[in-house]
């Protein structure tokens, strides 16, 4: 578990995954260069529990403290947790279980967002049961056109085996955002035998600044070195062709996505130079017909990026906004329309129940049901 400057979350993630029903683990934390209490924290857990260890390295990103887990690691089966999520208490156990029946390379579960700034869950995702065959265990050869888009691409819902880690030289690209990429779509694609858990098990904490994703701006072409690291690892395993479909499709919806969330002029700016110039053409997006791809918003956001130059662009983006934000604003004012037409209505209902408790024929029925009660005399 990589650790950096986490000490608002730190003790909730460990004692989520202390409280598990499967006991028999080792949690290896690598604090990644923490400049808060975060490494005193570990050291406070690391001293009460031993089978907690304690690794140390200057701050070289997420993917580069999970390489340095795993090297020392020495279980039958390896996951990558973050320390901002918590975890259920039946998370190993049900995963242990599942990837041992299935006699499975990997097992993926189920996540659901936690809101922190309104302090509440949110949607269920991690796996999308539409894009999966009906048996299970699986491979990609089984959804070939699919694997890539049925689930997230992150570690921590994902448990392998030791021997399918070693055996296929696993790692994570050690580049400072979007580093699980690389790891976690190399193991679904060389996995002979998937299969997963239909729910959710890990809470993925959003509406904070410490986690990895919260640095989209000081590291905006990471997500395209990890398409084309995996693009090359694909190439080599001779598996490109087979998986290029749901590669691409994941790769375009990548693409607009980092250029949509990217803060700042000269960020944006940045990336639209190069998604127009090099990394369109280097994928050639707009190459195949409109049909090959899934996400039809995200290929009309990338036609748009070809054929504009990025003052346009932009002005086309403070359009798309304005109409959101004005579409919210009247969803809000319609809301509230119908709330006052609920509270006047609620009022009204109040107002009848109140008038008829006070008639006779209610008290005497009150009274009435009362006496049965105590004589005990049914209907």
């Amino acid at each position: 578990m990589p650790v950096y400057n986490a000490e608002a979350y730190l003790r909730e993630a460990v004692d989520s995954i202390l409280a598990q029903t499967f006991s028999d683990f080792e949690l290896l934390c690598i604090d990644d260069g923490s400049s808060d209490h975060s490494q005193e924290i570990l050291r406070e857990y690391a001293g009460k529990h031993s089978n907690i260890t304690v690794l140390s390295q200057s701050n070289k990103g997420a993917g580069a403290a999970r390489n340095k887990g795993a090297s020392v690691a020495s279980g039958d089966y390896y996951i990558f947790l973050d320390a901002d999520d918590f975890f259920d208490k039946e998370f190993f156990g049900k995963m242990i279980t599942a990837i041992k029946a299935n006699n499975a390379d990997l097992c993926v579960c189920m996540a659901r967002h936690y809101n922190m700034m309104q302090q509440e869950y949110g949607e269920v995702f991690g796996v999308d049961a539409g894009n999966l065959p009906q048996d299970e265990p699986f491979s990609a050869t089984n959804i070939p056109d699919r694997i890539f888009n049925a689930f997230v691409a992150a570690p921590w819902n994902k448990m392998v085996s030791a021997q399918f880690y070693k055996d296929k030289k696993l790692c994570f690209q050690e580049i400072m955002r979007a580093n699980d990429m690389y790891y976690s779509y190399t193991a679904l694609a060389l996995a002979k035998r998937v299969c997963t858990i239909r729910e959710p098990l890990v809470s993925y904490r959003t509406g904070m600044n410490t986690n990895a994703q919260a640095t989209n701006n000081e590291h905006p072409s990471d997500f395209y070195k990890a398409l084309r690291k995996t693009q090359e690892r694909l190439l080599e395993e001779g598996l490109y062709t087979a998986f290029e479909k749901s590669f691409l499709n994941e790769a375009l919806t990548h693409c607009v996505y980092n250029l949509d969330t990217i803060e700042g002029q000269s960020g944006q700016e940045l990336l639209y130079g190069m998604m127009k110039n090099e990394i369109a053409p280097h994928f050639g997006f707009t190459e195949r017909p409109d049909d090959y791809y899934y996400n039809t918003m995200a290929l009309d956001s990338m036609k748009i990026i070809m054929d504009m130059d990025f003052d346009q662009y932009r002005c086309y983006r403070i359009g798309v906004i304005k109409n959101y934000n004005d579409y919210l604003i009247g969803r809000c004012e319609k809301l509230e329309k119908q709330n006052k037409e609920l509270s006047a209505k609620c009022k009204r209902v109040e107002s009848r129940l109140n008038s008829f408790k006070r008639r006779k024929i209610y008290k005497f029925a009150m009274a009435f049901s009362h006496f049965r009660g105590l004589f005990g005399i049914k209907r």
